[in-house]
């Protein structure tokens, strides 16, 4: 039994035992001692009625989340293309995610490399933080889509497993590109979700600068100083 497949029972808000193992969707790489700290941290009474309803899928492949993503495309924001005179409406989908990819990986490679750089310098028992006034919560991509928070013991090691889930998940939207046989709002879905593990990478790469770089951060004012 490894450290993350200990303690599945979240203690939450001191007097609320729920079993996680009935209410997640377990992935490759999970933590479940991360998924349980985080939730016992943090979880108000209506978060802890959507986990029973919903339940939580940390790590979440694009497919686990299509259904959200397709009604949100489908319904609230089609996708409206400037095509050129003759391209169809699915070649301009595969334009656009495409060009979403592109911007992407640029981005995330420059967070790994910056993180292999302080892991080899550093170690990963390493803590990052974006500052002093800053709780665990404003990691906010990765707290949401990764089910756990960097600013903890071995946080370096955090930073590694959300960058490296973010980078599969944009290996597989590349997967769907060279396909190209998904339908018009399953490429965008992939783009959206591209977007997101973007905000991943953004937030490691803006931890490492912030906590080992020496780059200010708003994060160490007062709400009072912010404000001038």
């Amino acid at each position: 039994m490894t450290t993350g497949e200990k303690k599945r029972t979240a203690r939450l808000q001191g007097r609320y035992d729920l079993d996680l193992a009935n209410h997640v969707v377990e992935k490759p790489g999970m933590r479940w001692d991360w998924l349980v700290e985080a939730l016992e941290a943090d979880c108000l009474e209506h978060r802890v009625r959507s986990i029973e309803e919903f339940k939580l899928t940390p790590l979440a492949n694009v497919e686990d989340i299509a259904e959200w993503d397709i009604e949100i495309i489908n319904k609230m924001h089609p996708p409206l293309y400037s095509r050129p005179k003759g391209q169809s409406e699915q070649a301009a989908a595969l334009e656009s995610l495409r060009d979403v990819l592109e911007g992407c990986k640029t981005q995330m490679a420059s967070a790994r490399r910056a993180l292999d750089w302080a892991i080899k310098k550093y170690g990963k028992e390493k803590n990052v933080t974006f500052g002093t006034e800053m709780d665990e919560l404003d990691a906010t991509f990765i707290s949401m889509m990764a089910g756990f928070h960097p600013f903890h013991k071995n946080g370096l090691e955090r930073l590694d497993v959300a960058l490296t889930y973010a980078e599969a998940q944009i290996k597989k939207a590349q997967a769907a590109l060279d396909a190209g046989k998904a339908s018009i709002a399953e490429l965008e879905a992939q783009a959206m979700h591209a977007g997101t593990m973007l905000f991943i990478g953004q937030e490691v790469l803006e931890l490492i600068k912030v906590s080992l770089f020496g780059f200010s951060t708003a994060g160490n004012l007062s709400l009072a100083d912010v404000a001038w």
